[in-house]
């Protein structure tokens, strides 16, 4: 049996899964941690699969229900889990007739549905994120890299710019403010050197900020360095709170992430890295959002956020941009909308013929808007 290979989820990817309509499977299946076993994951994915069957039964005839099932059932066993001492980033399964196809999803959180669409709401935030940026590990005694592609996650070399520690930035010139002035105090009497004379400070900068002075310095040559590694590409930081705090400081310019992970960078590996960053990159893109949604109100004309309606205007292709609150579910029972199951999510299903139809989806924290209810749409016409 041929392994299936995990792709990478993005925007396009999305758009091709919203043409997709019928009897449609999304199994999330979360991060493994390192040390977890191989075979409790297959048993959740397997646990998983069978909560979606049972839905296939209400959802589906049962010639095509059992049809699905067997294919899903096939299909996720040719996903390698990776079940090594590292562990690994969760991954999203979609099985629809004559479509099968696995992504990589770090950060999911474990659900099964089976519905009228793919439930694609929940990824949208990482889709739409940035593929390619970089993790930066600042750590007074180490410095590490990686870069985040559609392919995964990789640690890069150093540029020789860049001191690999603090210890390595000594032979650099600082600023001289941690001179100590010094007088002396003691006997003279009889000569320059006939009584006991000892030194005391005064005018001093303290060792505490003396000690914050070098790692701020030290930081700038960091930052400085990396400059035209990372060029204007986001950066996830990763350290230690007080290390973070100085290089945000010294690297005021850089395009760095809001999110950070407090762990001591000499231990990470690329797995974590790439579950904690691209985390962080679909956090980013959902308060952008929010700070979008902030704006709706002050929207009087084509603006609606009716659910039903909103969902017949995206079918129709007439939805500009939608926002959905991602906490959020309507039945499509509570509406009786033609073409949808009873147990279909509405917002999902507005959000997944907004995609079709060329629209853009902002995913909002929370479960409403500013402008009331869970979902609002800005209408093309």
């Amino acid at each position: 049996m041929t392994a299936t290979a995990l792709k990478q989820l993005d925007l396009d990817e999305l758009r091709r899964l919203a043409h997709i309509k019928g009897s449609c499977v999304t199994l999330n299946i979360p991060d493994s941690h390192p040390g977890a076993a191989d075979s409790a994951r297959r048993a959740q994915l397997r646990q998983l699969t069978h909560t979606a069957m049972n839905e296939l039964g209400h959802f589906s005839p049962a010639k095509e229900a059992e049809a699905l099932s067997n294919a899903l059932q096939a299909f996720v066993e040719t996903i390698p889990l990776g079940g090594d001492a590292a562990g690994g980033p969760g991954f999203t399964v979609f099985v629809a007739p004559g479509h099968e196809v696995a992504f990589s999803t770090p950060g999911v959180e474990p659900s099964a549905v089976a519905a009228t669409h793919f439930h694609l709401l929940p990824l949208m935030a990482a889709a739409c994120a940035p593929k390619d940026f970089y993790a930066l590990g600042a750590s007074r005694k180490s410095i590490r890299l990686w870069h985040m592609t559609a392919s995964g996650c990789e640690e890069v070399a150093l540029p020789s710019t860049v001191p690999a520690n603090i210890e390595a930035a000594e032979g650099v010139d600082h600023p001289d403010h941690n001179i100590q002035n010094r007088s002396t105090i003691g006997s003279n009497a009889g000569g320059s050197n006939s009584g006991k004379m000892n030194s005391m400070r005064f005018g001093t900068i303290s060792d505490y900020d003396s000690e914050a002075e070098h790692l701020y310095h030290f930081f700038v040559l960091v930052a400085k360095g990396l400059r035209d590694v990372v060029r204007d590409l986001p950066t996830f930081l990763i350290g230690t709170r007080p290390d973070l705090l100085a290089y945000r400081k010294a690297a005021h310019n850089a395009a760095l992430l809001d999110d950070e992970w407090h762990e001591n960078p000499a231990h990470c590996t690329p797995a974590q890295v790439e579950t904690k960053a691209r985390h962080a990159a679909s956090q980013e893109l959902l308060r952008r959002a929010e700070r979008a949604a902030q704006a709706l109100p002050e929207i009087r004309n084509k603006l609606t956020n009716d659910p039903a309606g909103t969902y017949a205007a995206a079918v129709e292709g007439r939805v500009h941009q939608l926002f959905v609150a991602d906490h959020a579910a309507v039945a499509a029972a509570t509406a009786h909308i033609e073409g949808l199951h009873a147990d279909d999510d509405i917002l999902n299903a507005a959000a997944v013929e907004t995609l079709r139809t060329g629209g853009t989806v902002f995913v909002v924290p929370g479960e409403t808007l500013a402008a009331g209810g869970p979902i609002a749409a800005v209408l093309r016409y």
